[in-house]
């Protein structure tokens, strides 16, 4: 049971320093978008408006695009603080799984993007 309990704290320790991988970045674009999307349901016929945000950000050797999620406050968040994504401004970001994390001044809230498109620089 020690030994379980040992490896258990062990992993904890190791994931919390894994997890927090954040490098200088250079925001490359920051784009308002629109998107329009089917309404839910089968026989619903109406169309949906789904305003987005989407940013390119140079991570290392990579340029990846993303854009926020269809139901966050991502959007909202830049829309009334405009100053925290500026192009050629340097920001810390990371690659989690298929999501860009990007920690915005000035209090470094972390901001979660969909990866659209990687490209290899």
């Amino acid at each position: 049971m020690r030994k379980l309990f040992l490896i258990a704290v062990a992993l904890l320790y190791s994931s919390a320093f894994a997890a927090d991988n954040f490098t200088d970045s250079q925001v490359l674009n920051v784009e308002a978008k629109q998107g329009i999307s089917s309404g839910p349901g089968v026989f619903n016929t109406g169309l949906e408006s789904d305003p987005y945000t989407q940013v390119t950000v140079q991570v290392g050797d990579m340029k990846v695009t993303a854009r926020t999620y269809a139901i966050a406050s991502g959007t909202v968040y830049l829309a009334n603080h405009p100053e925290a994504m500026i192009v050629g401004t340097t920001v810390k970001a990371q690659i989690v799984k298929s999501e860009l994390q990007v920690q915005v001044p000035p209090k470094g809230k972390v901001l979660k993007f969909k990866i659209e498109r990687l490209e290899k620089l």
